[in-house]
């Protein structure tokens, strides 16, 4: 299954407690939220839907998903590498463990679902990450990476400006990976058998403000020289988006459900 996803079909539950709790049309609660809600709450409905009977989020950040998970009565348990900020979310009331997908040794099918939302570009090793995942799982994977429409020309010049920011901060260290898309999952689930893949693609149609670009590109600026030619590539792009805009990129949800025979 692949297909394209727009607001107009059911509503997930925690879009559903919104609307009761603020009285506002969809329309309005579309407006509302940022765009990372917008895509984070995509993918909370697509896991709801699984009727997972507990959960391991790997990079689970701020603690979002577990959150939500824990508020709708699912056990689940999140991952992250840094301490100050496991110690962060235990606080507040999360149950969070140091590690990375890479390395995690937990038990054969400890886990209903483990989840991975756009985390796998920024690990060094993804399929080792996935196929340790793997074996965590009782039911499968629910997994999600940023995604461009590049049909359409804001998403195409959004990609191209992503393009340019992971570049830079593999310039100045980090592990960032350009998005991996269902194939390289595939592929890197090759040696993997007994599951079955299928995916979408979602995306709300609506501009980014010209601001965000300018404040993620500040830090790399600063130490790229004026004749650089990656300095001249950053007043193209922006040139661009003065010109015509750009819009939020979305999201690619794919789903590895293990089989039952």
């Amino acid at each position: 299954m692949l297909r394209r996803a727009f607001w107009g079909e059911e509503l997930p539950a925690p879009r559903a407690l919104l609307l009761q709790a603020y009285d506002v049309s969809i329309g309005l609660l579309d407006r509302m939220l940022e765009n990372p809600e917008l895509l984070r709450n995509r993918f909370l409905q697509r896991l709801l839907a699984l009727k997972p009977e507990s959960v391991l989020d790997v990079g689970c950040g701020a603690g979002q998903i577990l959150q939500a998970l824990g508020e709708a009565g699912v056990p689940a348990q999140g991952l992250e590498p840094a301490e100050e900020r496991v110690a962060e979310l235990r606080t507040a009331g999360l149950d969070v463990q140091v590690g990375r997908g890479e390395s995690v040794d937990l038990a054969a099918e400890s886990f209903d679902w483990v989840i991975f939302r756009h985390v796998l570009h920024h690990l060094e090793h993804p399929g080792l990450a996935l196929q340790r995942a793997l074996r965590i799982a009782r039911s499968g994977l629910l997994l999600a990476e940023p995604y461009y429409d590049t049909s359409i020309p804001s998403h195409e010049l959004a990609k191209r400006i992503n393009r340019w920011v992971l570049a830079q901060d593999r310039r100045l260290g980090q592990i960032h990976n350009p998005p991996l898309e269902a194939g390289d999952m595939q592929a890197l689930l090759a040696d993997a058998s007994g599951y079955e893949l299928s995916c979408e693609t979602y995306y709300y149609l609506r501009d980014r403000p010209l601001e965000r670009f300018v404040q993620e590109s500040a830090a790399a600026l600063q130490t790229l020289a004026e004749d650089d030619v990656q300095r001249r590539e950053y007043e193209a792009l922006l040139g661009e988006v003065e010109a015509s805009g750009h819009a939020w990129g979305g999201t690619l949800i794919v789903q590895i459900r293990k089989s039952l025979d």
